[in-house]
């Protein structure tokens, strides 16, 4: 498989209205899933019972989704140059500051860069 097909593939996967079929893509599954488990994490962090006892399984559990969503940013980044109107890098850099680009990195930053899993 040529790269420009793997990332053609992963374009399709990543962009919900450039995929072959409708509905979300199986790598988009993994990120609803991802957010809907982050949300239920956070929420039950906020129990100072159950931060007590598991809040480090919470904090590796957050490190973990956040890196997922870093890893899905990088896959972005990566493949939307199969659009033809974000070819080369200028493109990938006209896209990494677009809002809703902007709006992801910045959901999952933070995490990433506060993150103590074991403290």
């Amino acid at each position: 498989m040529k790269t420009s097909s793997i990332k053609n593939y992963w374009y399709k996967q990543t962009f919900i209205k450039e995929g072959p079929s409708k509905g979300l893509s199986p790598l988009n599954r993994c990120v609803f899933i991802m957010v809907l488990t982050g949300v239920l994490i956070s929420a039950l962090d906020t129990e100072p019972s159950l931060n007590e006892s598991f809040g480090l399984y919470f904090r590796v559990a957050e490190l973990g989704i956040a890196s997922f969503f870093f890893c899905e940013y990088l896959l972005r980044i990566w493949s939307i140059t199969e659009n033809d109107k974000y070819k080369g890098y200028a493109g990938r850099l006209r896209y990494a500051l677009s809002p809703l680009a902007l709006i992801d990195l910045l959901a999952f930053l933070p995490s990433l860069l506060t993150a103590q899993p074991f403290s």
